[in-house]
C-alpha cells in the first residue's frame, strides 16, 4: 500500500506568529465509495520536539483553483472541504491519536464518485501566539490506510560530530572520551534502531543507545572514542540499521576528531621588581617577595598539570631576563610532563630575580623568532605536532617591556605561524604592570575565533590572586571544569569552615586546592568523602594524593580514587566536604583563603563572549554552554553575577594631582631600589600612595538568570553598560540534575578587558607657539580620550602606539606630560615662514591629519582692549595676571609670564584691528595651564562695505543692528584654537569677546590659583 512523506527533505518550519503551507498529493483508496462512511485517505502529522500544536487548515486545489481553507477543530467531528467552485469534495475529521505529538486527519469522499485520487491538497499551520519555541517543525505521512500513514523517519546529525568541540576540550593522544550524538525521529511512528555498523576506519565504539525513539523525539547515542597514540585527525562513521522504509533519509553518524599531545611553556618575568613585595616596597624576607608568590603559584600549577596530564606531553620553563646563567634563559628544558614535578619546582624556587624586562626576548625564546621558518623555540617543530598538538604559552609579568625588541602582538605570529595559544597573567598595579600589552598578547594568542585569556592577579595581590589565576590558566589550557571557586575566612571565633561540593559519575579526575597569602603552619585542610572517609595527611586512600606547600594544600583524586577501585560497588560520587581549620592566633585580622575544585569531566560548562577586542560602549554578550558528553543541557538553573567597575585606575591616576617635588622624591626612591625597571605611571602611583591615596577598586554587581537560547544552545546574559575602561566580569553558576537524577554544580568566571578608543572630537589638542633662536617652536600637548572621557594612559617610552609625523620640520620625542594626567607633549621646530603639516595618531586613530601649523606673520594681532571684566578668584588678590593689555600683540616674543587671566566666568573683548580685507578667521592663543580652562568666543559682525544695490543696503542695515548683539562663534576646552568667521561674519568683525566657562579658581593642589579662569596670551586675525 502506497504512502508519501512530506516534506521529504526537511520538516516544515513555522516561526512564532507565522503561517506556513505545504502541498501534498492525494493517495486515496479508489475502491471506497463516496458517502459510504469509509475513509479513503489518511494523514498522520507530528509536532517535532512537542509543544502546543498550531492551528491547522486544509484546502483542496482543482482545475478551478484553490478552495477555501477549512480550519480544523481537533476532535470536533466531520468538517466539509470545498472546491474553488464551492462544491464539497470531502468531509474530514481531525483526531487525537493518543500518541504524544502525533495527530490524524481522515478524509471521506463526498462527491458522486471518489474523486480524491489525483487531487492536490494544502496543509496550513498557523502560530498566532508567542507560546512554544521560536520555530516549530512538522512532518506528515499520506496513505490510503491509517496504519500505512504511520511511518518512522530516521535523521542523523547533518554535520560530523566534532568530538573536541562537543566536549569543549582539546583531545589528548591515548585517552578515551565519551561523546553523544542525537538521532531524530521525524516520523509519525516509533523508530527502532537495531544495530550500528562502523563503515569507515576509526577508533569509535557504541556505548549506549536509545531505541525505540518516539515520534517527533530524539534518541541519545553515546560513543567511546579511543584516541590513538599518534597525533592527527581521526574521522569515523556509523551506519544505523533501522525500520524507516523511506529511501534517502540520513542514517549515518559521522565523527571527526583532532588529537595531540600537550606542549606547555611557562614564561616567567624574573626582573628585579620580582624581588620586591607585591605592593612594590622592599621585601625584608624572601617569603615576602613577588618571586616567592610566583614560585608557589608555579609549584601548584605544575602539580596540577602533572595530575591531569602526566605523560601526556611536554613542558619547559623560560625566564626573562636571562638570570639563570644559561645563555638561552631556559630554566627547565623541554621535558615530558612528570608524575612528580619537584625538580622543576626546586629550580624555580632557586631563582634570584634581577635586571630589566625584555619581554620580547622571552617570547622569542619560548615560541621562536617571528618570521623565521622552522623556529618554534621550546615548542616542537615536527609538522604533525605543529598541526595537532595543544600548545600553550603562559606568560606572567609584573612590569613593562623595557629592553630589546617588543613582543609580538599579532595573531599571525601566535596562531598562524607558531600555532601557539597565549595565556597571560598580570601581577601588580596598573602603571607598573603593562595590562594593556598583556591583554593584546592574550587576544593575539587566541586569534579571531575565541575570547582572550588574560588573567589579572590584582593590585598588590591583596588576596590570593596569583595562585588562583595560575589555577585558571590550567583550567583554560586543559579545558577543565570548575566545580567551585570561592573565598573564605577564619577567625579565632570561627577557626573552622566546611565547604561542600558535588562529584558526579561524569568526573574522571578532580583537584582540590586551598591557598592563602602568607606562610602559616597552623592551617590544615581535610577532605571528607561521600562515604564518610576523613582524608588527611595521615590517611589517604588509593587514588588520592596530597601536596602541601607554604601557601597551599592540594588534594588530587584520580579515576581509581573516585571509582573506589578496591570496592567499585561504593564509588565516591556525591557530596564531598572541604574542611579548613587554623589554630588560634594573636592576629586579630581574619585569615583569608581561597579554594578551587577542578575536574576533568564529561559534564562541561564553558563561559565565553564575542571574540575580539572589546571597547568602551560595547555590550558584552555572555554565553554559557553546558553539556554532558557533548549534548547540550537546556533545563539547568544558571545564574550569573555581572561585575562592572565603578572607576578606572587609569582615569584615577590621571585625574589625581601629585606636586612636582613629591613626584621627584618618589622617582628618586624607586630609582635607588629598582634600577631601570619602572615607569612614569608607577612613579606617580608610588607618590599617590605616599600621599595616602589608594584606588578604590569597587565594582557594581548584578545577579541575573541566564536565559537558554535553543537556537544556539547556550545560556545568555548581557553586560550592557561599559562606559568605564577596565575589567568586567561574569561569574556564572549552573545547577541541576543529570539524566540519572544526580545533582551537579558547575561554575565559570569570565573576565573581559574593555579598552578605550580615542575619539577625535573628545581629544583636545593645544599649540603653544614661541620663537627660539630664530625658528618657530611649537609645543603640542594633546589629551587623547574616548567619547566617555576615559583617558588613554600609555608610556611612549615603552609603547609605540602614539605616532607623530611632521612634513617640513623637526619633531622631538613624544613624552607623557610630567603630571601623568593623560596628556602628551611633543615639540616641533620649523622656519618661521614655512609651517609644516602634522599628523597625530593614537592607537591607530587619527587625531590630527595633514594639519598645517600657523604662519604667525600672516596674522594681525589685536591692539586694543575694549572691555575687561575680571571674574572670580579663590581669595582676594589671588589672581596675579590682571593686566588686560597683556593679551595685545604677537604672543611669541613675550616672556612666558605675560598673559591675562580672566578669572571664573570673566570676559575680555578686543577691537578688531584694521585689515585690508575682512578677517576670515580668529585665533585665540591660550597660556598653557596645569588644567584646561574652557572658554567661549563671541563676535560683533562688521557692516557690509559700500552697498551698491538695495539688497546689499538692506543687508548692511541688518548687520548694523546685529552689531549690538554678540554672536556665538564657538567654544574650546581650554586650548589655543582657530575659529572660522566665514559663516557667522562674512564681512569681518568689529570686536571679539572671550568668556571663561570653566569657573575654576583653584589649581590641582586645591590652593587658590594665581591664574584663575582661562588665561590669554594673544588674539590674532587673518
Amino acid at each position: 500500500m502506497a504512502h508519501q512523506v512530506y516534506p521529504n527533505a526537511t520538516p516544515l518550519a513555522v516561526a512564532t506568529g507565522a503561517t506556513a503551507t505545504q502541498s501534498f498529493s492525494a493517495v486515496a483508496d479508489a475502491g471506497v465509495a463516496p458517502n459510504s462512511g469509509f475513509s479513503a485517505m489518511f494523514v498522520h502529522f507530528v509536532v517535532i520536539g512537542g509543544g502546543m500544536v498550531a492551528t491547522v487548515g486544509l484546502s483542496v486545489v482543482t482545475a478551478a483553483g484553490t478552495g477555501a481553507t477549512t480550519t480544523l477543530v481537533l476532535d470536533g467531528g466531520l468538517q466539509s472541504v470545498v472546491t474553488a467552485g464551492g462544491a464539497e469534495i470531502a468531509s474530514v475529521e481531525y483526531l487525537s491519536t493518543g500518541v504524544a505529538n502525533v495527530f490524524r486527519i481522515d478524509f471521506y469522499p463526498s462527491g458522486a464518485t471518489n474523486d480524491l485520487p489525483g487531487t492536490t491538497w494544502n496543509l496550513t499551520f498557523t502560530r498566532a501566539g508567542a507560546a512554544g519555541p521560536p520555530t516549530q517543525r512538522y512532518t506528515w505521512v499520506v496513505a490510503d490506510s491509517a496504519s500505512e500513514s504511520q511511518q518512522p523517519w530516521i535523521h542523523a546529525p547533518d554535520a560530523p560530530v566534532d568530538v573536541g568541540t562537543a566536549l569543549m576540550k582539546d583531545l589528548l593522544t591515548g585517552q578515551s572520551y565519551d561523546v553523544s550524538a542525537t538521532v531524530d525521529n521525524w516520523g509519525t511512528k516509533e523508530l527502532t534502531v537495531s544495530t550500528l555498523v562502523m563503515t569507515t576506519q576509526g577508533d569509535y565504539t557504541l556505548k549506549t543507545k536509545t531505541s525505540p525513539i518516539a515520534p517527533g523525539a530524539s534518541g541519545v547515542f553515546t560513543f567511546t572514542f579511543k584516541s590513538p597514540p599518534e597525533a592527527g585527525a581521526h574521522p569515523g562513521a556509523f551506519t544505523l540499521a533501522h525500520d524507516d522504509p523511506t529511501p534517502g533519509h540520513d542514517a549515518v553518524v559521522d565523527f571527526t576528531a583532532s588529537t595531540g599531545s600537550i606542549e606547555v611553556v611557562l614564561l616567567l618575568d624574573a626582573s628585579g621588581s620580582m624581588s620586591w613585595r607585591p605592593n612594590g616596597t622592599t621585601a625584608t624576607n624572601p617569603d615576602q617577595s613577588r618571586w616567592y608568590q610566583l614560585a608557589q603559584a608555579s609549584g601548584n600549577f605544575l602539580h596540577t598539570l602533572s595530575h591531569f596530564a602526566s605523560t601526556q606531553g611536554q613542558f619547559a620553563v623560560v625566564l626573562f631576563p636571562k638570570v639563570t646563567g644559561s645563555p638561552l634563559g631556559v630554566l627547565v628544558p623541554r621535558t615530558k610532563i612528570p608524575a612528580n614535578p619537584s625538580s622543576a619546582i626546586a629550580a624555580i624556587n632557586g631563582v634570584t630575580p634581577s635586571g630589566g624586562t625584555p619581554m620580547g626576548e622571552g617570547v622569542d625564546q619560548a615560541a621562536g623568532s617571528p618570521g623565521v621558518p622552522n623556529s618554534y623555540g621550546l615548542f616542537s617543530g615536527a609538522e604533525v605536532d605543529v598541526a595537532h598538538n595543544h600548545r600553550w604559552l603562559v606568560l606572567m609579568s609584573d612590569g613593562y617591556h623595557n629592553q630589546g625588541n617588543a613582543p609580538s602582538e599579532q595573531a599571525s605570529y601566535y596562531v598562524d605561524e607558531k600555532k601557539v595559544r597565549a595565556i597571560t597573567v598580570a601581577y601588580g598595579d596598573e602603571g607598573e604592570v603593562d595590562h594593556g600589552r598583556l591583554q593584546r598578547i592574550a587576544q593575539a594568542g587566541q586569534g579571531a575565533a575565541a575570547a582572550p585569556v588574560f588573567l589579572d592577579a590584582g593590585p598588590n595581590d591583596l588576596g590570593t590572586g596569583l595562585i588562583g589565576q595560575f589555577n585558571v590558566a590550567i583550567k583554560e589550557g586543559l579545558a577543565l571544569g570548575s566545580i567551585i571557586d570561592p573565598e573564605g575566612e577564619l577567625t579565632n571565633a570561627k577557626p573552622q569552615s566546611v565547604h561542600p561540593f558535588e562529584v558526579t559519575a561524569h568526573d574522571r579526575k578532580v583537584s582540590v586546592t586551598v591557598h592563602w597569602l602568607r606562610p602559616d603552619k597552623r592551617v590544615e585542610v581535610e577532605l571528607i568523602s561521600p562515604l564518610g572517609e576523613v582524608i588527611t595527611v595521615q590517611a589517604q586512600p588509593d587514588g588520592v594524593r596530597r601536596v602541601r606547600s607554604e601557601l597551599y594544600i592540594s588534594y588530587f583524586l584520580d579515576e581509581d580514587g573516585l571509582l573506589n577501585a578496591k570496592d567499585p560497588a561504593k564509588p565516591r560520587h556525591g557530596t564531598w566536604r572541604i574542611v579548613v581549620r587554623r589554630g588560634m592566633s594573636d592576629d586579630k585580622v581574619p585569615f583569608r583563603y581561597a579554594y578551587q575544585v577542578l575536574t576533568d569531566s564529561g559534564l562541561g560548562f564553558a563561559l565565553t563572549t564575542t571574540p575580539g577586542a572589546h571597547v568602551t560602549g560595547d555590550s558584552i554578550d555572555v554565553r554559557g554552554r553546558l553539556a554532558i558528553d557533548g549534548l547540550p543541557i537546556d533545563d539547568a538553573a544558571v545564574v550569573v553575577v555581572l561585575e562592572s567597575p565603578v572607576d578606572s585606575i587609569l582615569n584615577w591616576i590621571a585625574r589625581n594631582h601629585v606636586p612636582a617635588d613629591l613626584m621627584k622624591k618618589a622617582a628618586s626612591e624607586i630609582r635607588e631600589r629598582r634600577e631601570k625597571d619602572f615607569t612614569a605611571m608607577f612613579v606617580k602611583l608610588w607618590a599617590l600612595r605616599e600621599m595616602g591615596l589608594v584606588f578604590n577598586d569597587a565594582t557594581v554587581k548584578q545577579k541575573v538568570p541566564m536565559v537558554y537560547d535553543p537556537t544556539d544552545q547556550v545560556y545568555r546574559a548581557t553586560i550592557p553598560d561599559t562606559k568605564i575602561q577596565g575589567t568586567y566580569a561574569a561569574y556564572a553558576i549552573a545547577r541541576g540534575d543529570d539524566p540519572a537524577g544526580n545533582p551537579y554544580r558547575r561554575e565559570r568566571r569570565l573576565e573581559v578587558g574593555v579598552s578605550p578608543v580615542p575619539d577625535r572630537a573628545s581629544s583636545p589638542i593645544d599649540f603653544d607657539y614661541s620663537i627660539v633662536d630664530g625658528d618657530m617652536n611649537v609645543n603640542i600637548r594633546f589629551w587623547p580620550q574616548d567619547r566617555f572621557g576615559n583617558v588613554i594612559l600609555i608610556d611612549p617610552s615603552f609603547d609605540d602606539r602614539i605616532v607623530v609625523k611632521v612634513w617640513g620640520g623637526k619633531v622631538g620625542q613624544v613624552q607623557m606630560h610630567p603630571d601623568i594626567d593623560g596628556s602628551y607633549v611633543v615639540r616641533i621646530q620649523y622656519p618661521i615662514k614655512s609651517p609644516p603639516h602634522v599628523d597625530i595618531e593614537v592607537l591607530g586613530v587619527s587625531l590630527l591629519h595633514g594639519f598645517q601649523l600657523l604662519v604667525l606673520k600672516d596674522l594681525v594681532f589685536a591692539e586694543q582692549v575694549s572691555k575687561l571684566r575680571l571674574g572670580g578668584e579663590a581669595a582676594p588678590g589671588a589672581n596675579r595676571h590682571t593686566d588686560g593689555d597683556a593679551v595685545l600683540g604677537d604672543p611669541t616674543p613675550k616672556p612666558r609670564d605675560v598673559f591675562v587671566s580672566l578669572g571664573a566666568y570673566g570676559e575680555l573683548a578686543v577691537a578688531a584691528p584694521a585689515m585690508a580685507n575682512p578677517a576670515r578667521a580668529v585665533t585665540v592663543f591660550v597660556q598653557p595651564e596645569e588644567v584646561l580652562q574652557s572658554y567661549r568666543v563671541e563676535v560683533l559682525p562688521a557692516a557690509a562695505r559700500s552697498p551698491t544695490d538695495l539688497f546689499s543696503a538692506v543687508k548692511a542695515g541688518v548687520l548694523k543692528a546685529l552689531r549690538q548683539k554678540w554672536i556665538p562663534l564657538g567654544t574650546s576646552p581650554g586650548v589655543t584654537r582657530t575659529f572660522s568667521l566665514v559663516r557667522v561674519a562674512p564681512n569681518g568683525v568689529s570686536a571679539v569677546r572671550v568668556v571663561d566657562t570653566s569657573g575654576k579658581t583653584r589649581g590641582r593642589d586645591r590652593l587658590p590659583s594665581a591664574s584663575p579662569g582661562v588665561s590669554l596670551r594673544g588674539i590674532g586675525f587673518r
